[in-house]
């Protein structure tokens, strides 16, 4: 499996209360329908207010490299990704989740 992991941070002087930031949300939470390479997905606003603090954060689980490939290129991904970079800027991270010495027993 592979956790892809990405934390946003909006830049001034965007806010998340605006209406089209509501908006692109609703359409990354979308995201999981429209891509089944997605095998689970969480996405939100940051509840904290400290300031290295991001304010979004979204985890997607992916089979395989191939998956998260194809979700990478997938349209649908390719508009969210490009409008979050307009307005934030993005940390990322994908790991690779190996199977534990416990679980092979």
């Amino acid at each position: 499996m592979i956790q892809h992991i990405v934390l946003l941070k909006l830049r001034p002087p965007y806010r998340p209360d605006e209406p089209p930031l509501q908006e692109l949300e609703r359409d990354t939470n979308r995201l999981q329908d429209a891509i089944p390479a997605i095998k689970e997905m969480r996405f939100g606003r940051n509840v904290t207010q400290r300031a290295d603090a991001h304010d979004y954060a979204l985890v997607a689980m992916f089979s395989d490299e191939n998956a998260l490939a194809g979700y990478l290129d997938h349209p649908a991904h390719r508009e969210v990704s490009a409008r979050w970079a307009a307005v934030s800027d993005r940390a990322v991270a994908d790991l690779f989740e190996a199977r534990s010495p416990h679980e092979e027993e």
